[in-house]
């Protein structure tokens, strides 16, 4: 948000303050409308499965399409955020940066395949750390701002290349509202939390976003108090802790624990993707492959699709975060309007208790994310929101695809009434599938569901004639099917036609090894 406004130069800084402001009040509206969610989802549901439910399945879609892009961008945005942490901290490992996030990437990789994701109460420990930080951090800040009166002290002098116009306002508002992420990630995750399920996560979505906006106002009153903008080669909250702890020890301890609780939000979605994959894949709107579990009881294929994505669009964008953002600011809010827009007509559908209410709430949080959604695409297209833009509609169309092949394929294995003359099972019926697949019977209707119409070659491949290959033709020719045929290739076949028992060489058609191949 801060670099936006730095293209209008120092005094345009100043609307960071106000700009906070309206992102803590779309937090707090995003969270309400969450909350609602989970209220009518006890079970858990995230904006594919409530748009899929209330809004129809290629809206389902569309929010999967930006929930993917989302956890994508997530691993690849923390793992730059946290390399850019440490390089502020240790200036000598930033011509590795590129190294270092393929490196934690890879590392984040092979723990989640070998079931670490699990591990709740060690991923605790560095969030609480971090908790202590960003406190001891705005707490000392304030302390040394109160013995100055609270003046502000003036930013450096900064040459504008833009006109503070709307655009650059709205372009430093979408990326300042990637804030955001993480607020779903509640709604998905609710059976995983102690009875009462869905009461906990409402409390628990309750104080992160308390914390998100405790955090994101004290440490922006600070920048604004110190004067701090953003400068290459050191992260405006590296600036922060120094100018407040001095490099000492709370510096690197706040540098270190920065980056750990960068490194597990990007482990959040190693836990996340895998389980979109699953919903789709159980819907038949991806393959098959990720219902399956690894050996460690974790989805392996959602487990590595996602990091090798997440390690192309690392590389492509050089793990720039100012070029990772715009694309994070689209697909985030995509999946929020869309899942706030289910939660509408779903009110509307039920009208249960305060469904008045509860639709109020939820109108109220489409038609923000709607208006965030709408502004990240195209003050941000030309920045790299184009490959959301124009890439969520091809995820959609390669869904039904996948969608379409499983549709054929169940037409195709369906059973059908058998022709009284087949002697089938007597009371089978065919099942009527709904929609185009119905009509694809013609196509692919199979006509060996009777022992009579199987016509049946055995193929016996012999390299030498010996024991062993007489005793795997007296086998074919035991299986005695009625319209069977029995092909062998061996060398000097009719040589050692001797060797074959009368009544295995009866029902064995000579053929050259050329011909079988």
């Amino acid at each position: 948000m801060l670099s936006v406004l730095m293209l209008a130069g120092s005094a345009a800084l100043r609307l960071s303050v106000p700009l906070t402001l309206v992102l803590i009040l779309l937090a707090i509206t995003v969270a309400l409308s969450y909350r609602q969610t989970i209220a009518a989802y006890p079970q858990g549901a995230g904006s594919y499965v409530v748009a899929g439910d209330n809004l129809g399945p290629r809206w389902g879609l569309a929010a999967g399409a930006g929930l993917m892009a989302d956890y994508v961008l997530t691993v690849s945005v923390s793992i730059a955020s946290g390399v850019d942490a440490i390089a502020s901290a240790v200036p000598a490992v930033r011509p590795y940066s590129l190294v270092l996030g393929l490196a934690a990437i890879a590392v984040l990789l092979a723990g989640n395949l070998r079931g670490v994701r699990q591990a709740g109460n060690l991923f605790a420990i560095p969030t609480y750390a971090f908790l202590l930080a960003m406190f001891l951090l705005i707490a000392v800040g304030m302390a040394h701002a109160a013995a100055h009166g609270f003046a502000a002290a003036p930013p450096p002098a900064i040459r504008a290349t833009e006109s503070l116009g709307l655009l650059v306002i709205l372009r430093a508002f979408t990326s300042g509202a990637t804030s955001m992420t993480g607020v779903e990630a509640v709604s998905n995750a609710i059976p995983v939390f102690r009875p009462v399920e869905w009461r906990n996560a409402r409390t628990t979505l309750t104080l992160m976003v308390g914390l998100l906006v405790v955090m994101l106002a004290g440490l922006v009153a600070l920048i604004h108090l110190d004067g701090v903008v953003p400068r290459p080669g050191q992260t405006v909250l590296s600036q922060l802790a120094d100018r407040t702890f001095g490099r000492g020890l709370l510096y690197g301890y706040t540098q270190a624990v920065m980056t750990l609780i960068l490194v597990l939000a990007a482990n959040t979605a190693f836990t996340d993707f895998p389980r979109l994959l699953y919903f789709m894949a159980r819907d038949h709107y991806a393959p098959r492959r990720f219902l399956h579990m690894g050996d460690r009881l974790a989805f392996s294929n959602g487990i590595i699709a996602l990091a090798v994505t997440a390690t192309v669009i690392f590389l492509a964008f050089r793990g720039r975060i100012q070029s990772l953002i715009p694309l994070y600011a689209v697909g985030v809010f995509l999946a929020f309007t869309l899942s706030q827009t289910g939660m509408v007509v779903h009110w509307w559908r039920d009208r249960g208790t305060h469904w008045r209410k509860s639709i109020a709430v939820n109108t109220v949080g489409a038609l923000v994310s709607g208006l965030v959604l709408l502004t990240a695409a195209v003050t941000k297209f030309t920045e790299g929101a184009w490959v959301l833009v124009l890439g969520a509609p091809l995820l959609i169309v390669a869904a039904l695809r996948i969608h379409r092949h499983y549709a054929t394929v169940r037409e195709a294995l369906a059973l059908r009434p058998p022709p009284e003359s087949a002697g089938g099972i007597a009371g089978t019926v065919a099942p009527v599938l709904p929609g185009k697949a119905s009509t694809l019977r013609s196509a692919v209707r199979e006509e060996q569901e009777s022992p009579d119409e199987i016509r049946v070659l055995t193929v016996v491949p012999v390299a030498r004639l010996d024991r062993a290959a007489l005793r795997a033709l007296a086998y074919a020719t035991s299986l005695r099917h009625r319209n069977a045929k029995i092909s062998t290739s061996f060398d000097a076949c009719d040589r050692a036609s001797n060797a074959i028992h009368p009544n295995t060489r009866k029902a064995i058609k000579y053929n050259s090894p050329k011909a079988i191949l």
